[in-house]
């Protein structure tokens, strides 16, 4: 009976033994999987989806081939600045950032990231283009790198363009015209996206830039042409109020389901387009002018943080901007990398060069501020029918010329 007992206590005492093994092989494989998988944190503004998407996938074929946790903070882009400050301050910028090119130069006014010559070799300059590179750059100094183009170009429903015997326009007079008519219940001629400061400047610099004036002359006849053809489309009724407070998607699906003729957004919104099971045979082509015919050069940059100290980041940094990893951020959202030495294959055969010196953005240090100007006297005049486009001008150019002055 004894014997059975201590045979009984042997074979539970090793089943316990073993047990508490295998736990502690577990603890120790865990533990070292936690070590060999660092983290790395990546921001980046969330105000164009197709782009944020495009990303994402990106990383998470990064993060399979390499064994890495990437951690993608999206923020939306009126936000940006404030949460980079509120971070900095905290002492918790995130490795990477990703940020609106026009955005660039404020976020290096305040020390958000690191001079590039400590972590890239002196000739990855001669493989980018030159004015894309301009945004990172200050004091002799530069700060990041571009990543991809995404310029403004005009959309518009071919079907019913002829279905009223019109051509897409190429000018401001034509625009105005066409959206005309082509305004017929319940579609309306034209659709602007309104809804962030940042699309309403750029929607504005895209045509202001046309007439060949600067931010710095806003009260210039440049700056009333804009106006006036915005007053002008706001009285014939050619723009819808609710459209106004749409982000690039909403504009996008607007047009799928045939709420207006035309709109003007960005070339990677040609990718919803074409992925829709609504057929629709869309032109895609430069946004009318003035004077001249402009490609806004809006796009995005990054960069390492200043904070940053994680080798792993430097890593998947240079990824991102070698030739396969642009290559594959601009075939996925229809936009132009940045590159000089990789060609990009244009399905809608739009005719943009990165050598090309139409394409124009100026930068400042208070682009914050400015944008934030400009969009205020925007919304006035589209919602306000009875804003006089003259004070409204001469009050914008003051608020402007104060924020460069002290830039």
């Amino acid at each position: 009976m004894k014997k059975n007992v201590y045979i009984y206590g042997g074979i539970a005492i090793f089943i316990i033994v073993v047990f508490l093994v295998s736990i502690n092989h577990d603890d120790s494989e865990t533990v070292e999987e936690i070590i060999e998988k660092e983290n790395v944190s990546i921001l980046i503004p969330c105000d164009n989806s197709i782009i944020v998407e495009s990303f994402e996938k990106i990383c998470e074929k990064y993060e399979t081939e390499n064994n890495i946790e990437i951690d993608i903070i999206k923020v939306h882009i009126d936000n940006f600045k404030k949460y980079l400050l509120t971070a900095q301050e905290n002492d918790e910028l995130p490795d990477i950032i990703i940020c609106n090119n026009t955005y660039m130069p404020s976020l290096i006014k305040i020390g958000i990231f690191s001079d590039t010559k400590i972590y890239m070799q002196d000739d990855y300059e001669r493989v980018f283009s030159s004015f894309a590179l301009d945004s990172c750059r200050k004091d002799g100094k530069s700060y990041g790198v571009p990543l991809i183009i995404d310029p403004y170009v005009l959309y518009s429903n071919d079907d019913r363009l002829k279905q009223f015997n019109q051509h897409v326009p190429e000018d401001f007079e034509s625009l105005l015209d066409v959206a005309m008519n082509t305004n017929q219940f319940p579609t309306d001629g034209i659709g602007i996206s309104l809804a962030s400061n940042q699309l309403v400047t750029n929607f504005f610099l895209q045509f202001f830039y046309s007439t060949g004036d600067s931010i710095r002359t806003l009260k210039s006849d440049g700056g009333k042409k804009v106006f006036d053809l915005l007053r002008d489309m706001v009285a014939n009724n050619l723009i819808s109020p609710e459209s106004i407070y749409w982000n690039e998607n909403d504009m996008v699906r607007g047009f799928l389901n045939n709420e207006f003729t035309m709109f003007v957004g960005s070339l990677s919104s040609s990718i919803i387009i074409d992925k829709s099971s609504e057929h629709i045979d869309a032109n895609i082509t430069s946004v009318p002018y003035d004077k001249k015919q402009v490609w806004l050069v809006k796009g995005y940059n990054i960069g390492l943080s200043a904070d940053c100290n994680n080798s792993r980041a430097l890593e998947i940094l240079e990824y991102l901007i070698s030739r396969e990893g642009i290559a594959d951020l601009a075939s996925m959202t229809n936009t132009i990398g940045t590159r000089v030495d990789t060609p990009y294959v244009n399905e809608y055969d739009i005719d943009i060069s990165l050598t090309d010196n139409r394409m124009v953005i100026e930068r400042f240090n208070n682009w914050f501020e400015i944008s934030n100007h400009i969009g205020e006297s925007m919304y006035q005049l589209i919602i306000d029918k009875d804003n006089n486009v003259e004070s409204n001008l001469n009050e914008l150019q003051n608020s402007v010329r104060l924020d460069i002055i002290n830039d």
